[in-house]
């Protein structure tokens, strides 16, 4: 989908590019019957068509690109080529596609996608614990996005969740990680649409 966009995008912007175009070879070919290059109303036809041409393709850009508070047209249009960034600037990824043969060394959706999971789990578990009266000296979460084609022709994700903790027993654990699983958003967008396999790893710690 990302490279559909893109390619929407550049085909938006290359419609307008063509049809400015046109407009301003229309207007100017019915203005050199009447009035000469340096007139004020030609001037307008040419200022009007370069400032609508100025505002088309950035605002294609940032509509298929899905980012309107960007200020750089060269940034966003990078952005909706190839590359995904947090508005503010802080992070941002180079993208790959599974498919991309070009040898290109970057970060895959899929990835992107594994690591807000973890994140979100993660979360998640430390919100329920006190809820359930548990308390965990120390967790992890790790997950693993697979992506396959499915029976129908279309593209769908498989994942693990593998949950370490640290400090419980395994009933408790296991009863801590259901809980997360319920409460956190991702496990809610996902449910009922992509497989979601839950693994718990309990680690008991003690003093020597």
């Amino acid at each position: 989908m990302w490279y559909q966009l893109a390619n929407r995008a550049r085909d938006k912007i290359g419609g307008a590019l063509v049809a400015l175009s046109w407009l301003g070879a229309t207007s100017l070919a019915h203005a050199e019957g009447t009035l000469r290059l340096d007139t004020g109303d030609t001037a307008w036809v040419l200022i009007s068509t370069a400032l609508v041409l100025m505002m088309t393709v950035p605002g294609l850009a940032l509509f298929y690109a899905g980012m309107v508070r960007k200020k750089n047209i060269l940034g966003t249009m990078a952005h909706s080529l190839g590359a995904a960034a947090i508005d503010d600037g802080s992070i941002g990824f180079d993208l790959v596609g599974f498919q991309n043969d070009s040898g290109k060394v970057g970060t895959n959706p899929e990835q992107l996608f594994a690591m807000g999971y973890a994140a979100c789990f993660d979360s998640a578990v430390n919100h329920v614990a006190p809820t359930l009266g548990l308390k965990p000296t120390k967790s992890s979460t790790r997950v693993a996005v697979g992506i396959g084609q499915t029976a129908g022709g279309a593209f769908g994700l498989d994942i693990d969740i593998t949950i370490t903790v640290e400090g419980l027993s395994m009933d408790d654990a296991k009863r801590l990680i259901e809980k997360a699983h319920e409460v956190c958003p991702y496990s809610n967008a996902t449910r009922g649409n992509v497989d979601v396999r839950l693994h718990v790893n309990v680690v008991q710690s003690f003093d020597l």
